[in-house]
Order: C-alpha cells, then sequence, then structure tokens
C-alpha cells in the first residue's frame, strides 16, 4: 500500500499538540495528554518562582478552604467559593488557583480572563504572565500567547518553563528558527526536564535535523523512560528515516506506557497496513473507533482499508458508522458548549502553572 492509500493519514513533522485527525490530519504530535506518563514538571527558577503569592490572611483560609473542597470532588464548590472571595480583593494567588481550575474544567474563556486579571494585578510577577499564555494558546491564540511568554522571560530570564511555552507557541506560528533558540535556552535551564529535551527534538526535526532530532528523543527517555509522547515522537522520526520495523517498535512502547494513546494507536495502524499486517492494523483501528475522540478518523481508515481490498459492502458499513460518530462527537460538543465547556487544544505536558514536585498539575489540558 502506497503513501495515497494509505488508510492513516500519512505523518508530515510533529507540530507542537497532539490533535486528532479530525482537526489536523496530516501532522502527529509533540506530546499531548494521551501520550503521558509525563516527565517531571520544570521548576521555577530562583528568578522566577513558580508560585503566585497569597497576600492576605482571608485569601490563604480562602484558598485553603477551596482546595480541600476540590481534594474532596468538589470542583464547582471551590470555584464558587474562590469566585467569592474574590469580591473582596483580587489576591493574585486566589486568581491564580481559580484560573487553574477553570483551565481544568474546560472553560477556558473564562480562565483567559482569569489570568488577564492576575497579568493586570501584577505585572511585574513573570508567572503571571506565564500562565496568561497558557491560557492563549490553549484557545489556538499563538500569537498572542509568544507575547505573554516573552514578557514572562524578560522579566526573569532564567524562567525555563516559560521559554518551553513560548517555544511551543513560535513552533505553531511556524517560526522554527526562534522556537529552537527558545527551546535550547529551555534546555539549558532546565537540563533534567525531559520535555525540553522532547520539544528541542521536536524543532530539530522541523528544521531537518534529523540525527540531532533523534537525540534529543533519546535524551529525554533517558531521563523519563515512560515518556510515551517522547516513544510516539522517535517513532515518527524513525518512519521518517524509512525505519518502519524500529517505528513500529516505539510506537509499541508508546502504546504500553499508555494504551489510550490514540495518536500512537493511529500511527501503528498505519504501518502495520503499509507492511501488510492487516489483522494487527485491523484491531488497532477497531480500538480506536470505540474512543469517541477517535472514532471519526479510525473509521474513515477502515472505511479505505476495506475498499482498497474490494469489501464494498463493509466499507459501506464503514461510512455509515463514521457519519453517526461525527454526529456523536458533534452532539458532544454542543452539550459541552451549552455547559459552559470549550474543547482545549491539549498542550504540551510537564508546564505547571503552580508548584509541582510531582508534575501532577495540569500536566494538560485536553477535551
Amino acid at each position: 500500500m502506497n503513501a495515497t492509500s494509505r488508510p492513516v493519514g500519512r505523518a508530515g513533522l510533529p507540530s507542537v499538540l497532539a490533535l486528532t485527525l479530525c482537526l489536523r490530519s496530516a501532522a502527529p504530535c509533540l506530546a499531548g495528554p494521551q501520550a503521558l506518563s509525563a516527565p517531571p514538571s520544570p521548576s521555577g527558577s530562583a528568578s522566577a518562582p513558580a508560585e503566585v503569592p497569597v497576600l492576605s490572611p482571608f485569601a490563604a483560609a480562602a484558598l485553603a478552604a477551596g482546595r480541600a473542597r476540590a481534594a474532596l470532588g468538589d470542583a464547582a464548590g471551590a470555584q464558587a467559593l474562590w469566585s467569592a472571595a474574590l469580591s473582596r480583593g483580587e489576591d493574585p494567588g486566589l486568581l491564580d488557583a481559580l484560573g487553574a481550575l477553570q483551565l481544568r474544567r474546560g472553560e477556558l474563556t473564562a480562565a483567559l480572563a482569569t489570568f488577564e486579571r492576575l497579568a493586570r494585578r501584577s505585572p511585574s510577577l513573570a508567572p503571571a504572565w506565564y500562565r496568561l499564555g497558557l491560557a492563549r494558546a490553549a484557545l489556538g491564540r499563538y500569537r498572542a500567547a509568544a507575547d505573554a511568554q516573552r514578557l514572562a522571560v524578560g522579566q526573569a530570564p532564567g524562567f525555563g518553563p516559560a521559554y518551553c511555552a513560548l517555544a511551543l507557541d513560535l513552533r505553531e506560528c511556524g517560526q522554527t528558527q526562534p522556537g529552537l533558540r527558545a527551546a535550547s535556552a529551555a534546555v539549558r535551564l532546565v537540563p533534567a526536564y525531559a520535555g525540553a529535551w522532547n520539544l528541542q527534538a521536536g524543532l530539530l526535526q522541523d528544521d531537518g535535523q534529523l540525527r540531532d532530532a533523534e537525540a534529543g528523543y533519546r535524551r529525554a527517555l533517558t531521563l523519563a523512560p515512560r515518556y510515551a509522547s517522547a516513544w510516539f515522537n522517535l517513532g515518527q522520526l524513525l518512519e521518517q528515516r524509512g525505519l518502519r520495523r524500529e517505528a513500529l517498535a516505539d510506537y509499541g512502547r508508546a502504546l504500553a506506557v499508555n494504551p489510550g494513546f490514540g495518536e500512537a494507536r493511529m500511527a501503528r495502524a498505519g504501518l502495520e497496513a503499509d507492511l501488510g499486517l492487516e489483522p494487527q492494523a485491523r484491531g488497532d483501528l477497531q480500538a480506536c473507533a470505540a474512543a469517541p475522540a477517535w472514532a471519526p478518523a479510525a473509521l474513515w481508515s477502515l472505511r479505505r482499508l476495506d475498499a482498497a481490498r474490494g469489501r464494498s459492502a463493509a466499507a459501506s458499513e464503514d461510512l455509515k458508522r463514521y457519519y453517526a460518530a461525527v454526529a456523536r462527537r458533534a452532539a458532544l460538543a454542543a452539550s459541552d458548549a451549552a455547559r459552559g465547556r470549550q474543547v482545549a487544544l491539549p498542550y504540551e505536558p510537564g508546564l505547571p502553572l503552580g508548584p509541582d514536585p510531582e508534575g501532577k498539575d495540569l500536566e494538560a489540558i485536553h477535551d
């Protein structure tokens, strides 16, 4: 099977975000929520602490009470408590906590407004601009996000996480060389952070420096052996170099870490089809078809696979299932919109919104 008849969109160079094939049909991801386990999050430097300060005893008490509610599963109660407390004064620590919670709940426009309030309240605080940049990027506003991250690194030149975010935003804007410079700065500032190496490697791959990119992915995996998106990206690079069996093995390693990593499963299915491993390809596509986020892409690929094999009845049934899956996704999107939720563009994991020694604070934003 050649590239034009391949049942899965042919992989190009990795993009920053883990977008489904419905959003970007021919670009695999640098990283995304399905790709985790994530590497440990980078910490803030002495010149730009990751924590946004809580300035008043009242705000500190409200923050603790809200966190207790959130720990019990009452995120809505925590959000309401913090919103009410902020009516008595815009404490930066409370604004930071509220914005992070809104992002986690998919309320992206509200989160953006909250972080804009934080940046206005504390314009000299580098993490405030960093948070605002993350919120803008979650909505796909990459140029504005890059502007915010430039302010963050301008105020705190040692703030490694902001360089990571800036590199991601510049990459989405198609600015490979400036993005590569920002990613290289992140590697220098947080050399133990696997995500920085993974990001730099992706930009090197964009720039055609494939051997250096491969070395970067392998460095990321040395630091974080269970970093599924780095295994996936390495597989994409090896496939680009024509090392298809090696790529197949790395897709498998990504899926061993996270069986729900849709990008890796779809990529493996396409490669299996290319290699004549039709039963395995069909199994991977059927697995993806069972996941609402991946069902349309997987069913479309199954239709193409069946059509290529002359199974017209099966291809027709695949097409019916495809249209039903598209309708279900549209209904879910409408339901989310009615509840004030939005589909977020999944961001590179490991860019923390606050102190997060275990890398679990806000690894990714996703639908």
